[in-house]
């Protein structure tokens, strides 16, 4: 992992209020200091200004943790809509809470489903995440139980097996169990970020039919291509912007013209 100093200075300037700003980066040093002797420790509470200026509280527990702050934050991975605002999302992928708190401070009134499977990340998401419905379980085309593979950084976790994880056994639920459990037969806004399973959701064409809206991460890595995105999100619009190797976010809306 690069060293933090340019991110750190990003965080700083991020900010409008040089308190907070200085705050954020002597919280990413602390975190970045705490992985480099491979030390755990508890949360650190640091507020961070998401889209209008609005100011969010959360909590941070790892280097990681401020890495996905600057994803969502910062780079702005999740390009949302503006108009209309959701009455309902479901964060599928939710980690730590980081994009809960990004959610709920551009859509106050929304009705949150933030879903994570893995066991660590969701006993972090509750201390995030306090004004939304938590589900424990991994989404897939079949309701069950799975086999789910759990990294140490947590951000990498998925349901596809990685090397050095650990396997342990989730629940698994369709969108139309989540959509059900949400109350709504259709979300407003459907954030994604569940390394690589989204394909066989796209390809059943379970995620389209789930929302009018999805915005989240594209990992094409597998032998998959963003032509495929282009495929599958026929008559929508979609927006795709390169991340890195391997990964794009992306934001595609229902065409309703």
């Amino acid at each position: 992992m690069r060293r933090p100093w340019p991110l750190v200075a990003r965080l700083f300037r991020h900010e409008a209020r040089a308190r907070d700003g200085l705050a954020l980066a002597v919280t990413s040093l602390r975190l970045w200091a705490r992985w480099r002797v491979g030390r755990s420790g508890g949360p650190v509470t640091v507020t961070v200004s998401a889209p209008d200026g609005v100011r969010t509280t959360l909590k941070l527990w790892t280097y990681i943790d401020v890495l996905v702050v600057t994803e969502v934050f910062v780079d702005g991975d999740y390009r949302l809509p503006r108009t209309p605002a959701p009455a309902a999302i479901i964060d599928l992928g939710a980690n730590t809470g980081v994009s809960v708190r990004y959610l709920r401070a551009a859509f106050p009134e929304a009705a949150i489903t933030a879903v994570e499977a893995d066991p660590v990340n969701f006993a972090r998401l509750a201390q995030n995440a306090p004004d939304a419905m938590l589900v424990q379980a991994a989404v897939a085309a079949q309701r069950g139980v799975g086999t789910f593979y759990s990294s140490d950084d947590g951000w990498g976790s998925s349901l596809r097996p990685k090397r050095g994880a650990q396997a342990v056994q989730v629940r698994l639920l369709t969108l139309a169990d989540l959509l059900e459990q949400a109350g709504v037969r259709r979300a407003g806004l459907l954030k994604i970020d569940i390394e690589g399973g989204e394909w066989p959701l796209l390809e059943a064409g379970a995620l389209q039919a789930a929302a009018d809206c999805i915005v989240g991460e594209l990992h094409y890595d597998g032998g998959r291509a963003l032509q495929d995105a282009v495929r599958l999100f026929d008559g929508w619009r979609l927006d795709v912007r390169e991340k890195r190797a391997g990964i794009a976010t992306f934001t595609a809306m229902r065409d309703v013209s």
